[in-house]
């Protein structure tokens, strides 16, 4: 597949769903490609998690956000991302991992995946901060229990 966009997003997380809906809004063309699901960091939080941030500091738009609680859980927010996403259209394609970028003359992007290969003027890396976690080099961090976030505890007891 090869196509041509305005803007490229990798990340379809919150700052990459803010992205794709201000490129909509401006009239851009665009494409979210993220290697797992809709918020895919947030899924992997513990079931039924209260989260510590405030409506205002999660929703995309004002307003949208309504939890039971003062503060949304885990459940709440994945729902209000993936209708977000789902209600604006957006152009997302997930469970694609992105392989290589690089830059071609005289101005743009080439974005590859095991996919397709797409161009676009602009690439914006929405990734996350917990795409790349600070690994201490310590023996045993790598053991199959071990984890660099708070994972669902059920499987461990």
């Amino acid at each position: 597949m090869n196509e041509d966009f305005d803007l490229i997003i990798i990340g379809a997380g919150p700052a990459g769903l803010s992205a794709a809906d201000a490129a909509a809004r401006e009239g851009l063309s665009y494409l979210v490609i993220e290697k797992g699901t809709i918020a895919d960091t947030i899924r992997h939080y513990p079931i039924g998690r209260t989260l510590f941030s405030t409506v205002n500091e999660l929703e995309m738009r004002e307003g949208t956000l309504k939890p039971v609680r003062e503060k949304p859980t885990r459940e709440e927010l994945l729902s209000h991302y993936i209708h977000f996403a789902l209600d604006q259209d957006m152009q997302i394609i997930t469970e694609e991992e992105v392989t290589d970028v690089n830059q071609t003359e005289p101005e743009g992007f080439l974005v590859r995946t095991p996919r397709g290969k797409y161009q676009a003027a602009r690439v914006l890396f929405a990734i996350g901060a917990m795409a790349h976690p600070r690994r201490l080099n310590i023996p045993g961090e790598d053991l199959p229990k071990v984890h660099h976030m708070f994972v669902e505890p059920y499987p461990y007891v």
